[in-house]
């Protein structure tokens, strides 16, 4: 048996999802270790692959926060919860307060509706770095003794091995494989490696991430190398903010509507299902009939059309599609998004989450602007003059001169914008090409052919080593 442990948020999650369905097509079984907290039951915890779909999950999330659910161990299909809550992740807050503070033991017996993990397990374990004093001290024993209960699970379901996508959730699996001696594999997905993998990595076997030697490549979605092509001419543009969307991505797509509308440009905007009333209206202001075309479900007619138009949505799991139908990409610069683009050979100017841990975004985004393989602005940038980098270099923030206007800045932001996109326009096919050269295929695949060759070796070693 595999376990796959780790997450807390998306960009760790679906390499969990990733390298689990590699591993059942390969037949071979794996289960889930992951915490009550944060965003790893609203994954996993479902009866069936649509209760775990993006569009849920996007929905509990916007009702509830990170509210981590109740405390159980639950087969894939969700059976034998401790709480009134049959599926953790829809259920109402008020709900997801009852928490107990331990796992219980449930029957695994039938056959999962949705076969991805054989069990799952959530323990009632949170992010310590983040955490001073007594609270830090708590989440820190509490990390220790989900390690000594996960234990009992290694036995229960005799396992090889543990790969860790990173997250405050890989804590205890990843400790219990160093204590009973069972082979850590590490998957980290920043240019800059988290914290808890800092402290694992000098004792798992091995550590596989994109952004450094050997450039393993990036366990991205096969639809993305599927759709595949290379621009050649700005005709259309998203302006993308992950899930829950990004107000700074979204503030800066509707300063920039009327120039790119008069333009000709056709503009694809994913704004969260927060802000989408707000955008909707702000549109709205600058051409009522753009909203003609806001149903996402209108973007290939919106596509035939001669006339400049809009696609508005809060999100679509399926983004793929609108990302194909675009020259040109703005969006924040997590791992996934970042590789998922390079997949889809896509332009993108990137604007980091300037909250993100260690500041990975941006050292996620640099990896490519220094390559000339894409542009980026801090969201500081977009408030404050900034002068952009050119090829080899990073971005350097200037000062502002405080004799400007609100108006002035606002202007000058959007004259910045417009420049980067000048740059990256008039260098289009070049960048296309090269980024279609960095992501070949689907790291999935590549990493769990590594693993395995390295649980094989290590088994005839073993058996080579006993006595005859």
């Amino acid at each position: 048996m595999i376990v796959i442990t780790g997450g807390g948020t998306g960009g760790h999650l679906a390499i969990a999802r990733a390298l689990a369905q590699e591993l059942q097509s390969r037949e071979i079984p794996a289960i889930y270790i992951g915490s009550l907290y944060g965003q790893d039951q609203m994954w996993f915890a479902g009866e069936s692959e649509e209760d775990w779909a993006f569009e849920n999950r996007v929905g509990f999330w916007a009702k509830n926060g990170d509210c981590g659910g109740e405390s159980a161990v639950t087969t894939a299909q969700g059976s034998s919860l401790a709480s009134p809550c049959k599926a953790p992740f829809l259920a109402p807050k008020s709900c997801c307060e009852q928490t107990a503070l331990e796992s219980t033991k449930v029957d695994s017996s039938s056959k999962p509706q949705n076969p991805l993990f054989q069990e799952c397990y959530f323990l009632n374990t949170s992010g310590v770095v983040n955490k001073k004093g007594i609270k830090k001290l708590a989440s820190i024993y509490a990390q220790l003794r989900a390690a000594l209960r996960v234990r009992k699970i290694f036995a229960k379901h005799k396992v090889r091995a543990v790969i860790s996508v990173g997250g405050f959730s890989a804590g205890p699996a990843s400790l219990a494989a160093i204590l009973l001696r069972k082979p850590l594999f590490i998957h980290e997905q920043n240019a800059i490696q988290g914290r808890l993998n800092s402290l694992l990595a000098p004792f798992a076997k091995a550590v596989f991430n994109s952004f450094r030697p050997p450039f393993p490549p990036y366990p991205i979605k096969q639809e993305a190398l599927q759709s595949r092509r290379i621009r050649t001419e700005f005709q259309s543009i998203i302006f993308i903010g992950g899930s829950q969307g990004a107000k700074a991505i979204n503030d800066l797509a509707l300063q920039a509507a009327p120039k790119l509308l008069a333009r000709g440009i056709r503009i694809i905007h994913q704004c969260g299902e927060r802000d989408l009333d707000r955008v909707r209206e702000a549109y709205k202001k600058v051409d009522s009939s753009l909203l003609d075309s806001s149903d996402p479900k209108a973007l290939e007619s919106s596509f035939d059309s001669p006339a400049p138009r809009l696609t508005l949505f809060g999100f679509d799991k399926d983004l793929i599609k609108h990302l194909d139908k675009a020259d040109i990409c703005v969006a924040r610069a997590g791992a996934s998004s970042i590789w998922e683009n390079a997949a889809l050979s896509l332009p993108t100017i990137y604007i980091p989450y300037p909250y993100a841990a260690n500041n990975h975004q941006h050292h996620n985004a640099s990896y490519f602007t220094r390559q000339g393989l894409g542009l980026m602005i801090t969201e500081q940038g977009l408030s404050t003059p900034t002068q952009v980098a050119q090829k080899g270099t990073d971005t350097a923030d200037t000062k502002v001169d405080s004799s400007k206007t609100c108006a002035d800045i606002r202007a000058m932001d959007l004259e910045k914008f417009f420049t980067l996109l000048s740059q990256l326009e008039s260098n289009l096919e070049a960048i296309s090409t090269n980024l279609s050269k960095t992501i070949t295929e689907n790291g999935a695949q590549s990493i769990i052919t590594q693993i395995l060759a390295a649980l094989e070796s290590s088994t005839a070693k073993a058996a080579a080593a006993k006595p005859t």
